[in-house]
């Protein structure tokens, strides 16, 4: 198909083709994981050990599959960069993952540096997904606070696919609330500064520092706990830790529907040139 009429095709039917690419990524994330990484080895060393071919390839797909439709919604420009500067409260987060990881033992460099491309991977792929496509798919259709929540909520209810790796229902379930709040973070980022790729950088950094907090953790007690033993309760800890981290993005887009934010795509507005 020509990329004109891709680009028309993807005008006329934004929803179905945000959608369709998310079933498509879902597929390639899942069954590229499935297929190339060994199922016996925990989530946490896989991560370490090697690429994430299966999310590597989604994003890669994405960031050439999205400039080819024309498709304008995903905000690939420059940021606002004087809008990062209210960001200080999502970054006191990341220096709270940080400044522990530093006190315990740090894992080999090698470690690290595989957790940072894995984690950069992560944080293009989910966004270029979420924010860069679904939610401006769902924004040209209907009002701002709905498309907000749809998008946030999807983004929560796809990690609950963590079950099949951990095999632990609650801990999926608790991630999945955990996401969906953090969803709201990276949301705010693209709607005051106008550009995906805040949304991205810090997405990383998130996924980053907390995979870095566990390697240590688990480098210093010699063992990683079973998800499946862990008192129900404690699953509550990790939503009630970030739930002031999302209470503070709906205060940074509190205007939004009043006001045009920088990274509102608008309702109605074309997303493919």
């Amino acid at each position: 198909m020509p990329p004109s009429a891709a680009a028309r095709w993807t005008d006329r039917r934004p929803l179905g083709f945000a959608f369709l690419l998310l079933i498509t990524w879902a597929l390639v994330t899942l069954l590229g994981n499935s297929l190339l990484l060994d199922a016996e080895i925990p989530p946490l060393e896989l991560i370490t050990t090697g690429p994430i071919w299966g999310i590597a390839a989604a994003g890669i797909g994405l960031l050439i599959l999205l400039p080819l439709l024309r498709w304008r919604g995903a905000a690939l420009g420059a940021p606002l960069w004087g809008q990062l500067r209210i960001f200080w409260f999502p970054a006191l987060y990341l220096l709270m993952f940080l400044l522990p990881s530093l006190a315990l033992d740090l894992p080999p460099r090698n470690v690290i540096w595989m957790l940072a491309l894995n984690t950069f991977f992560v944080g293009l792929s989910e966004e270029l997904m979420f924010r860069g496509v679904l939610f401006p798919a769902l924004r040209s259709r209907m009002g701002i606070w709905p498309a907000i929540w749809i998008a946030s909520i999807v983004f929560g209810v796809a990690h609950v696919s963590n079950v099949l790796i951990t095999g632990a229902l609650l801990a999926g379930l608790a991630q999945a609330v955990a996401a969906t709040l953090s969803a709201l973070v990276f949301m705010a980022l693209l709607l005051r500064t106008g550009s995906l790729w805040p949304c991205i950088l810090f997405h990383a950094a998130w996924d980053f520092s907390l995979f870095l907090l566990q390697q240590s953790a688990a480098t210093q007690l010699g063992e990683q706990p079973d998800p499946s033993q862990i008192d129900p309760v404690l699953f509550l800890g990790p939503i009630l830790f970030i739930l002031p981290n999302a209470l503070f993005a709906l205060w940074l887009i509190r205007k939004a529907g009043k006001e045009v934010l920088p990274g509102d795509p608008g309702r109605g507005v074309p997303l493919a040139a």
